[in-house]
């Protein structure tokens, strides 16, 4: 049932972000009383950081399943997962989650592992000899601002031009 309220959870955090819903509009989303709630995640703020976890994860998860075949086959992957986010929500229920501040903010923080996790993906992909791999904080900061970008409703074709001007910027 903790796994079920998390989902619920998650999915009115895509729709409406952290801020525009209760424990009781959760509660009556799962079909269990706003005590078995309360009871799995004692107060709005542990489900929020538990939220938060999740949504990380799923992040991690995502960017790191990308294709691993060779080329840029790797980059077109990553798009598609960076627009997947922003049109589920996810992105800005994570976003939501990083802005709420502190103990959320932080469980919501994508660490170095995982931003090298990407980088070593795409630098195997595209045979840069650790050119890319080395840029790993600047590839997260800049797929987070083209995120942005997207769920500011900016031109996704114009974006992907530029998306794919900073990749080649990358190159050796």
């Amino acid at each position: 049932m903790k796994d079920h309220i998390m989902l619920n959870a998650i999915a009115l955090a895509r729709e409406r972000g952290l801020t525009d819903w209760s424990i009781d509009e959760l509660s009556r989303r799962t079909h269990c009383a706003k005590g078995l709630v309360l009871y799995h995640y004692k107060t709005k703020a542990r489900l929020f950081l538990e939220l938060a976890e999740n949504l990380r994860q799923s992040r991690r998860t995502s960017r790191q399943i990308v294709t691993h075949e060779r080329g840029t086959q790797v980059l077109d992957d990553v798009w598609r997962v960076l627009a997947r986010e922003v049109k589920t929500g996810e992105f800005a229920a994570w976003l939501g989650c990083i802005l709420a501040g502190s103990e959320t903010a932080l469980a919501a923080r994508i660490s170095a592992n995982d931003e090298a996790a990407l980088a070593q993906i795409v630098d195997d992909a595209l045979e840069a000899n650790g050119a890319i791999k080395a840029m790993a904080p600047l590839i997260n900061l800049t797929l987070d601002g083209f995120q942005m970008r997207l769920l500011q409703g900016a031109d996704p074709l114009g974006l992907r031009d530029a998306y794919d001007a900073f990749w080649l910027s990358l190159l050796p």
